[in-house]
C-alpha cells in the first residue's frame, strides 16, 4: 500500500518526503481523496470490524468530497483527480496506472452488470460517462461531457454522444 501511496504522490508533482506528503494531504483535495481511499480499501481488508469502519468512512468521504470510490473497484497507483467533486468509481471498474479523472467522471455498469477498464495513462475530462463492458486503451482519452459505451483505442481521442474518434495521439516510440 506504500508504494502505490507514493505513486499517488508522485501523479501530484515533485512532491517527496514526509513533508511534500502533509503539505498534499492537507492543501490538495485531489490526493486527499485518493489517499483516503486507499485507506477505506486497506480498512476494508480486514474482517468483519474493518468492513463497518471502512463503510463509516467512505460515508463520510462522500459526505466531505462528493466523490464516491467504491472499495471493490481496482485502482491502481498514480490515480490523479485535479478536481475531484462528482467522480463515481463504481465497484467493479478497473482502472489502471497513472490515469486522470476530472469532475463528474462516472465509471458505472451497465444492465448486465458490466463496468469499464481503463488502461495505463487515460485522460477523462469533465463529466464523462463511461458506462459497460468497455476498454480504454493505454494513453486514450475521452472528451468532455462525452458518452462512452465502446471500445476505445488505444491513443485515440473520442468525443461526443455517443463518443466516436475525433483524432489521434502520437506514439511514444
Amino acid at each position: 500500500m506504500l508504494q502505490i501511496i507514493k505513486l499517488d504522490l508522485l501523479a501530484y508533482g515533485k512532491r517527496r518526503g514526509l513533508f511534500g506528503f502533509l503539505s498534499a494531504l492537507i492543501l490538495n483535495a485531489g490526493f486527499s481523496t485518493v489517499f483516503w481511499y486507499r485507506v477505506i480499501c486497506a480498512l476494508n481488508r480486514f474482517g468483519l470490524p474493518g468492513r463497518i469502519i471502512s463503510k463509516v468512512l467512505l460515508r463520510i468521504h462522500v459526505i466531505f468530497t462528493g466523490c464516491y470510490l467504491s472499495p471493490q473497484a481496482k485502482v491502481a497507483g498514480g490515480l490523479r483527480l485535479p478536481h475531484p467533486v462528482g467522480v463515481v468509481i463504481g465497484e467493479g471498474a478497473v482502472v489502471g496506472a497513472g490515469v486522470t479523472l476530472y469532475q463528474g467522471v462516472t465509471l458505472g455498469q451497465n444492465l448486465k452488470n458490466q463496468y469499464p477498464i481503463l488502461e495505463d495513462d487515460v485522460c477523462c475530462y469533465a463529466n464523462s460517462v463511461l458506462i459497460g463492458d468497455i476498454r480504454v486503451g493505454h494513453s486514450g482519452v475521452v472528451g468532455a461531457n462525452s458518452f462512452v459505451n465502446r471500445n476505445v483505442e488505444s491513443y485515440s481521442i473520442v468525443a461526443g454522444v455517443p463518443a466516436r474518434v475525433i483524432a489521434k495521439n502520437k506514439q511514444e516510440t
